[in-house]
């Protein structure tokens, strides 16, 4: 596909026909557009005015849902996620002492598959991983989504190793720190399925 080979600004003026190709698409192919259009954002120039209508995201909660759950696997992806960390584990048949078969635990907060899907086929280098968060938290800023369901997202990145993309997500939090009930189920609910996973694996803590 072409898109990754186009000038930034260019990728930038097609994230919205990214966007409303989402409609109707099976995951697989939802996973590969996104995972195109991450490093985009960054890119992005939001118009004040019509920016509703340019990204047709009002009236598509569905759409709104399958990104916001990309951007928190991006948002939560290690900047060494590219690099496969096995661990070895010793079936209860295998003999005392010897060695278990080697399996790779997908990072804190993602499942396998999230894992993979935001990996894709050309995993990103950190440091356009880096961009990409930064992209990522400029258009939830943008004001095209409810701040109510994007507070998570910058719960996430506040705590992230870099630098640059803590703070942007800082500063977005506290401007909508006062606006936000952070009392809300919702909100609640959200946090603590990231922290306590929802996957029980015998012998392991959920992920």
């Amino acid at each position: 596909m072409g898109y990754p080979r186009l000038e930034p600004a260019k990728q930038a003026e097609l994230v919205p026909l990214l966007i409303k190709c989402l409609d109707g698409k099976p995951n697989t192919q939802q996973d590969s557009i996104l995972h195109l259009m991450m490093p985009a954002f960054e890119h992005v120039k939001m118009p004040q005015d019509d920016k509703q209508q340019i990204f047709g995201l009002t009236d598509k909660p569905l759409i709104v849902k399958v990104m916001l759950g990309y951007m928190m696997d991006i948002l939560l992806l290690p900047y060494n996620a590219h690099i496969s960390t096995p661990t070895q584990t010793r079936p209860s048949t295998a003999p005392a002492g010897g060695p278990g078969p080697t399996t790779t635990l997908p990072p804190p907060g993602l499942s396998e598959y999230s894992k993979r899907r935001v990996l894709g086929d050309s995993p990103l280098n950190p440091e356009a991983l880096e961009k990409a968060k930064i992209g990522v938290l400029k258009f939830l800023g943008s004001g095209l989504i409810e701040e109510k369901m994007v507070v998570c997202h910058y719960v996430i990145a506040s705590s992230d190793t870099r630098h640059s993309v803590a703070t942007a997500a800082d500063l977005e939090l506290k401007r909508i720190t006062g606006s936000v009930d952070w009392n809300s189920l919702d909100i609640l609910n959200k946090l603590y399925t990231i922290f306590q996973g929802t996957i029980d694996i015998k012998g392991k803590v959920s992920q």
